[in-house]
Formats: structure tokens, C-alpha cells, sequence
């Protein structure tokens, strides 16, 4: 079932008893709303169609998160399959939600339909739910017909990111734990338990190893200077904040994170993956290469790769292939591109971007273990030699305090 299509025309027309009369009528076009008014004993004297009005603007609406747009994107499919109308499914999906940013987003494109816009125009005033890949390939849907395969395609396509997003998170949260709680320890040892006991020393005038000195030392700049550090700190983050805001400095530091020892081939391995999920969607939902990778720019985080993509774009439109454009960036894996020009030059270039697609989800979380094997016992043995030296520092004035007294 397509899109609705109709429009609300303003009308003034004459009954059979000679009586003008004034309304609003949905229609396809002025011939049909001839024949409805005919229909109701009406006479059309003159017609016009309605402005379409803006969706009404929502001050600070939340992003829609993927896992409320995931059940949305199938539940619009399944409906639609059904022979459900957009609007009255819209209606029943908004009902249902229990994302407010989700219901505010779905009630202003439900008002947008009523006023005559297509589905992908009434989403496009709503980027904070749905971004243009999502408009694009709803589009492409509604434009074909076949609303209900580009809902399947975007289903699909967003659960891949979402499942992506979360591996990543997942693995970070036990390094993330581990380092807080190594540091938090290490601060309680040098700031609470060592000044304590190395009082004693102090008092008797001992002299103290070098391991002791430099641990005391430290001790004591931590404990004088606090307030010092806790604003360098805060500073730091702040620099960093400002820093990925500049262009130019967002994308020197993107660089040296895709140049960075194992965790820069994560990086770029998770950029190659959003890139080729993402061309391959929107090419097999038909739209042309350059548009697709204008929406693949988007969805690539990393600003260094996004700029490599962009002048892959540009080469194309100048009539370059796409595998020598992407090559001469420099930006993405030698298997992508080889994989790209086998499908250029062979004429399936669908099969092929899915073959890389299969591939980068099975790297993906081969990369994160990789990496997770090697960070975790890293941050262990540093963390653990930073306390074996703290304690050593702890113990040796005690061990040269007793052979003196023996």
C-alpha cells in the first residue's frame, strides 16, 4: 500500500438549492475533489489546495535512542505489510511508546501527514529521530513502492550499529572499572595511609631509601597541592571538550587515534564496518553511489576517515570508480577496497559490499577480544608494579629501621 498521497483543498461551492457553502476536503487532485463534492450535492465553484504548514517546533527534544527506533522501524513494517494506512499506524505505534522524545517525534509527523507531506519529508523535520539515512532510504521506499523491503533493509541496518555499539561499550566498562578503582586506591595510599606511617620515620630523623623519598614526596605535593591538581584536571577536560569542536584539531587528534598500536586498527576496522553496512543499504535500496556516501560521511565518527570519504565523493562525481577514489584517500582497508573494485568491475558490487558486511561482523568482535586481551592484563601489571612500588617504598625504611636495631 503507498503512501497517502491526498491533499486538503479549501473549496467554495453551490448546493442544489442555489446556496453557496464554504470547507475543506481531502483530495488527490482538483478532478477528484469535483467528484466527492458531486457525490455530496455539491456544485465546485473554486478550489484551492492548502499550503503545507511546518511541524510545530519541539524546544530541546531528546535523540531517540537506537533501541526505541529498532521496534519502531519494524512495527511501521509490519503494518504497512499489513494494509494498515501510514497515518492510523503512526497513531496506534505513538500510543504504545513509552519514549517521550519517540511520542513527540511521531505525533508531530502524524499533524505534518495530515497536512499533505509525504512520510520521508514529514520524518526529515525530525533529525533527532530520524536522520537522513533515514529519510533517504524511506524515500527511496515510498518513491518505488516498496516501503516495506526499505523498513526491512533500515531495521536491519540499525540493529547492526546498535549491536556494534554495545560490544564496544561492553568491553570498556571492566577496564574503565578496574582503572577507577587502581586509582582510587593508589590516591587512598598516598594521600591517607603512607603520611601516617612515615611520620614515624620523619620524627627519628632516619634516613629514608630513595624508593621512600619519591613516595613521600609525591605524598606530599598530592596532599599540598590538591586543589592544584583537581583544577588541571578540569581544565584538561575542558581543552579537550573545546578540542574536538575545532575542525582542525578534532581531525589531527582522529588522526593519531587511527595511528595509535592496536586500539587504531579497532578504530579503523569500526569506521570500515559503518561505512560499508552503510553503502551497502542505501545501494541496495537503490539510491546512487555519491548519495550514499554523503550519508556514509555521517555515520562514520572518526573525522580523518569521514574527510577521506568526502574526497572519495568527490572524485566519483568527477567520474572516478570508487575503489581508486577510496584507494587514493588512504583512509580505509586494503580489503575494502579490493572487495569494492571486484564488485565495480564485475557488475556486483551489492554482493560484494555484503561480503565485506558478513566480514566486519565477524571481525568486529574478534578485534574488541584482541584488544580487550591485551589492554586488561596491561592496566593489571602496570597497576600492579605502581603498588608493588608504593609498598616496597612502605617497607624498606621498616626493614633498614630493625637491622639497625639488631
Amino acid at each position: 500500500m503507498a503512501a497517502d498521497s491526498k491533499m486538503v483543498f479549501t473549496y467554495k461551492a453551490r448546493n442544489f438549492g442555489g446556496q453557496e457553502v464554504v470547507g475543506k476536503q481531502e483530495a488527490s487532485n482538483m478532478a477528484d475533489l469535483t467528484i466527492q463534492l458531486k457525490e455530496q450535492g455539491l456544485i465546485l465553484i473554486k478550489g484551492k489546495k492548502e499550503k503545507k504548514k511546518a511541524a510545530p517546533i519541539v524546544l530541546f527534544e531528546g535523540k531517540v535512542p537506537l533501541k526505541e527506533l529498532i521496534p519502531f522501524t519494524h512495527q511501521m513494517r509490519i503494518l504497512y505489510a499489513a494494509g494498515v494506512p501510514i497515518l492510523a499506524g503512526l497513531e496506534d505505534i505513538k500510543d504504545v511508546s513509552k519514549n517521550p522524545s519517540m511520542q513527540r517525534a511521531i505525533g508531530n509527523v502524524c499533524q505534518t501527514l495530515k497536512n499533505g507531506s509525504s512520510l520521508s519529508e514529514a520524518m526529515s523535520q525530525h533529525p533527532k529521530a530520524f536522520d537522513k539515512l533515514y529519510c533517504g532510504i524511506t524515500q527511496v521506499g515510498e518513491a518505488t513502492g516498496k516501503l516495506d523491503v526499505a523498513l526491512e533493509r533500515l531495521a536491519h541496518y540499525l540493529e547492526k550499529r546498535l549491536e556494534t555499539g554495545n560490544r564496544i561499550k561492553s568491553a570498556m566498562i571492566y577496564p574503565t572499572m578496574l582503572c577507577s578503582a587502581i586509582g582510587a586506591l593508589v590516591l587512598l595510599l598516598l594521600t591517607v595511609v603512607l603520611p601516617s606511617i612515615m611520620e614515624l620515620f620523619t620524627n627519628n630523623n632516619a634516613v629514608l631509601p630513595v624508593p621512600t623519598q619519591i613516595v613521600m614526596f609525591l605524598s606530599d605535593w598530592l596532599t599540598g597541592n590538591w586543589p592544584l591538581l583537581l583544577i588541571f584536571m578540569i581544565a584538561s577536560i575542558i581543552c579537550l571538550v573545546v578540542g574536538r569542536r575545532i575542525p582542525r584539531t578534532r581531525h589531527m587528534m582522529d588522526f593519531l587515534m587511527t595511528k595509535l598500536p592496536i586500539f587504531g586498527t579497532l578504530v579503523v576496522k569500526d569506521a570500515a564496518s559503518a561505512f560499508s553496512n552503510t553503502l551497502a543499504t542505501l545501494y541496495k535500496s537503490g539510491i546512487n553511489i555519491s548519495d550514499a556516501l554523503v550519508h556514509c560521511e555521517e555515520v562514520v565518527g572518526n573525522t580523518y576517515i569521514k574527510n577521506g570519504i568526502h574526497r572519495a565523493r568527490l572524485a566519483v562525481e568527477e567520474g572516478g570508480a570508487l575503489f581508486e577514489s577510496l584507494r587514493d584517500t588512504g583512509t580505509m582497508p586494503p580489503l575494502v577496497i579490493s572487495m569494492i573494485k571486484v564488485g565495480e568491475e564485475s557488475g556486483n558490487l551489492n554482493e560484494t559490499l555484503e561480503m565485506v558486511c558478513k566480514f566486519y561482523d565477524e571481525e568486529i568482535p574478534r578485534a574488541i577480544k584482541t584488544f580487550m586481551g591485551l589492554l586488561e592484563p596491561t592496566i593489571i601489571v602496570v597497576a600492579g608494579g605502581l603498588v608493588a612500588f608504593i609498598i616496597l617504598a612502605t617497607l624498606l625504611p621498616i626493614y633498614t629501621l630493625m637491622q639497625s636495631m639488631a
